[in-house]
Order: structure tokens, then C-alpha cells, then sequence
């Protein structure tokens, strides 16, 4: 489990760190392009009529050649000489007296161009304001980790004694600029939602409500002439015709459900029909589309009352036709029951569970809502540790865990510990995010919403 709990994590982890990037970049359209069409539009046709008679390909006076310069523009790599010129036409020295001016208007575009694209590499330009850039992701420090997991699950486990050190700047340790992520970290991390899970959620839970297996054998027929017959331990087959019946012992009042695992040979217009009463009485009838290579549980719900009752399984509409013309007519048509089982009453008082387990998983969920209960419990929790709403998209993907763990035979708690733990390393837990949406700059002052002033 350890070394499959390493991979699926480190995926989940890099698609929501991938998801949240992504995300942001959309939301950032890059400034290259549209400072590139602006100069080609408005300051290299100003440049080539006040600048490139003194500064250009022809003439280069001071050894200057501008127009070369704003043939291919590069203000990162060529930053003194743009600054210059800036400072030249800021102060009026250049173009000099007797060459053609620039308007004033002009002269303000040039150089608020020119330190505009500068400020994007140097914070000291005194003539652009200061725009520092995003908000750098801030990494929950040892001492948060240890009181988040004890708010989200009620328990002071403690468990980033065994992290690494966090690192200190200017005399604090949490400041996003040096809270790092090592590998060995990350490694920590991982182990850690392992043991959280496996001390916050019990697995050790006996089914709710009550399960009761009912063995094949305790199912009768009062066929004598072979056509409904226990072919082995596990399965009836019902050649024709009839039921398989029990008189089962129902010990207190209440609702219940049977779950009855079917299948049938397919043949004729209609499909198989499977009928269950209960004391005679028709309660539901089902068609049994699933071959024997499928598996699928039939469930209807019975509020029999205390005591014994008999209860039938019959094959409605048997069908043999092996001469027909049509091949699409010819066939047996057979029903199969290889297990059953009754689940209640469904309002049996719920086992007694620990806190940490109650913080997690809203109700114990019966075999027809294990999905539903998931949804929402992985919704609440997801809610509070990732500080912020969660997406539908989110939610499915932490579904995935669960369901990979019923169908590898694991239970609903199992699939629910391993739910949570990549959600505790998600970079959505273990990092607090203040992610503006709009395009840098835009605005200088953003409020924080009510989560983000909350975490």
C-alpha cells in the first residue's frame, strides 16, 4: 500500500499543482507580445523620425546606432542604452535644438515606453511604480501543519515533529520566500497523511446497517423435476419457470434490503424477468440484462416486521425456441442467482465512532449511497483544507481514490483513508494561496476574499 500510496499521490498532487498553475497562467496573458506590437506601432515609426537621422544604419553619431537597436529590441540585454536614451529625452538634451522635436506628448510616450519595459527587469527605476509581481505561495510552516490537522480532525496528533526544520528568514519562520520544498519534505509529508488516516478513520467498522450473507443452500425450491436446481455451493439455475425460496428470520422491525446477484442466457423478444415476493405478495419485478461475465446487484427495499417470512425469487417468462428461422429468435432463455444478501434495518442505531472519524465521514453509508456519502464527505472536508470551495471537477478526482479501493476489494473507509490523504498532499493543503486572477498589474490594491482573510 505504502509504495502505491507514493505514485497515486505524486499524480494527484502534480495534476492539482498543474491545474492551479495552469489556471493562473491562462488568467496572466504574457506582456511580450503586446509590448512588441506596441512599439511597432506607436515608437518605432517615432523613433525613425526623430532618432535614426543622427542614430541609425547610415549615420551613427557617439557610435550609436538606435535603429539596429529597434530592429530586434532587447531591454533586458541592452537596459543602459534604453535608459539612456530615456534620460536624454526626459531631460531634453536629445533630439538637440536644431533637429526636429518631438511633441511633448510624443516625448511622454517615448519615455514612459521605454521605462515601462525597463521596470519589468529593474525595481529601482524611481520614474515607474514598483510592481514586486504575484504573491509568492506560502508553505504551512511546521507549527501551522500540526494546528491545521488538529482542527480538521479534532486530534493534537502532532505529526510534523519528525519534518526537517523550517527555514528562517529575517527572524521568521513563515515567509513564503524561504519555505522551501525539499524532497525529503515532500517524502515526510506523504508518510504523514498515511498515519494521520490510519489513526483518524477506523477501518475495523462492522457494516452499516447489518449484513447478512445469505449461504446459497438456505435457499429452497419446491421444483421436483430439476428444472430450478442448486447447480453448485453458490449458484441456482432456473431452467424454466419457478422460485427459490427461504423463510428468513427478521429480528426487529424496520426497513431492509436484499441484494440479489443475478445474471441470465439471453434469448427471444424479452429479456429475463426476475420476481420477488414476500408471503406471496409481488413486491418488485426486474429484467436481468447482465451475462455471466457481469456482475450486478439487484436491490429493492422489504419492511417485512419482526418475525419470519418467506420470501421467493422467480423466473418469470422462461423462453426455448431452437428451430425458429430468425437466429435472432433462437435460444434458451435462463436465470441465474449466484448470492444474496439482506442489509438492515436501515435505521439501526449508527456504531460509535471517534471524532476524528466523524469529522471526516459524515454517516456511515449503507451499499445503495456509498457514493453519495463520499461526495459529500470529501466536499465538507476538502472545503476546509483546502481554505476555499471546492470544484465538482476536484471532488470527482478524489472520487477516484474510493472507487479504485472498492474495486481492488478494499472497503468504503479505505478508499475514504486514501481520499484524504491526497488531499493532505495536495498543494491546495499544504500551501496557502493568494492567487489574483487578473492580469498583473492591473489594479494596485486587490481585496482578499473572505477565505483567503480566514486562512
Amino acid at each position: 500500500m505504502g509504495s502505491r500510496l507514493y505514485r497515486i499521490t505524486f499524480l494527484f498532487m502534480a495534476g492539482c499543482l498543474g491545474q492551479a498553475l495552469g489556471q493562473a497562467e491562462e488568467s496572466q496573458p504574457s506582456v511580450v507580445p503586446t509590448s512588441q506590437a506596441e512599439f511597432e506601432r506607436d515608437i518605432y515609426p517615432l523613433m525613425k523620425d526623430i532618432c535614426f537621422g543622427c542614430h541609425g544604419n547610415k549615420r551613427a553619431k557617439a557610435e550609436l546606432n538606435l535603429e539596429a537597436f529597434s530592429a530586434n529590441p532587447d531591454f533586458f540585454k541592452d537596459g543602459r542604452v534604453w535608459g539612456r536614451v530615456a534620460e536624454m529625452l526626459r531631460h531634453r538634451e536629445m533630439p538637440p535644438e536644431n533637429k526636429k522635436q518631438p511633441s511633448e506628448d510624443q516625448r511622454i510616450l517615448l519615455t514612459e515606453f521605454i521605462d515601462k519595459e525597463l521596470a519589468k527587469f529593474d525595481c529601482s527605476n524611481p520614474n515607474v511604480p514598483v510592481n514586486p509581481g504575484r504573491v509568492t505561495l506560502r508553505r504551512l510552516n511546521r507549527n501551522e501543519y500540526n494546528n491545521t490537522v488538529r482542527d480538521l480532525f479534532g486530534v493534537d496528533y502532532q505529526p510534523a515533529a519528525d519534518f526537517p526544520n523550517d527555514e528562517v528568514g529575517y527572524g521568521y519562520d513563515n515567509i513564503g520566500d524561504v519555505l522551501s520544498m525539499s524532497p525529503i519534505l515532500m517524502e515526510k509529508y506523504l508518510r504523514a497523511a498515511e498515519e494521520i488516516t490510519a489513526q483518524a478513520i477506523r477501518t475495523d467498522i462492522p457494516p452499516y446497517p447489518p449484513e447478512d450473507a445469505i449461504r446459497t443452500k438456505r435457499w429452497g425450491t419446491r421444483s421436483d423435476d430439476g428444472a430450478v436446481r442448486l447447480e453448485n455451493d453458490n449458484l441456482w439455475g432456473l431452467f424454466r419457470e419457478g422460485s427459490i425460496d427461504i423463510r428468513y428470520p427478521f429480528r426487529t422491525d424496520g426497513e431492509y434490503l436484499l441484494q440479489i446477484d443475478a445474471y441470465a442466457t439471453l434469448a427471444g423478444p424479452e429479456l429475463p424477468k426476475l420476481q420477488v415476493t414476500l408471503n406471496g405478495e409481488p413486491v418488485k419485478t426486474f429484467e436481468v440484462k447482465i451475462t455471466e461475465e457481469k456482475r450486478h446487484n439487484f436491490i429493492l427495499k422489504l419492511k417485512p416486521g419482526r418475525g419470519n417470512h418467506r420470501i421467493s425469487i422467480a423466473y418469470m417468462n422462461n423462453y426455448v425456441n431452437n428451430d425458429s428461422p430468425d437466429p435472432a429468435l433462437r435460444g434458451d432463455r435462463n436465470l441465474f442467482v449466484r448470492g444474496t444478501k439482506m442489509i438492515g434495518p436501515l435505521d439501526a442505531p449508527q456504531p460509535k465512532l471517534p471524532e476524528s472519524h466523524r469529522r471526516v465521514i459524515v454517516r456511515q453509508p449503507n451499499a445503495t449511497e456509498i457514493r453519495d456519502v463520499a461526495r459529500e464527505s470529501l466536499n465538507q472536508f476538502a472545503e476546509k483544507a483546502f481554505r476555499r470551495p471546492v470544484s465538482e471537477k476536484e471532488i470527482n478526482r478524489l472520487l477516484t481514490f474510493v472507487d479504485m479501493s472498492l474495486a481492488d476489494g478494499g472497503s468504503f473507509e479505505q478508499g475514504m483513508q486514501l481520499a484524504v490523504q491526497a488531499i493532505l498532499v495536495s498543494p491546495h493543503f499544504l500551501f496557502r494561496w493568494e492567487l489574483d486572477t487578473r492580469p498583473s498589474g492591473d489594479e494596485p490594491i486587490r481585496e482578499l476574499t473572505d477565505w483567503e482573510l480566514a486562512s
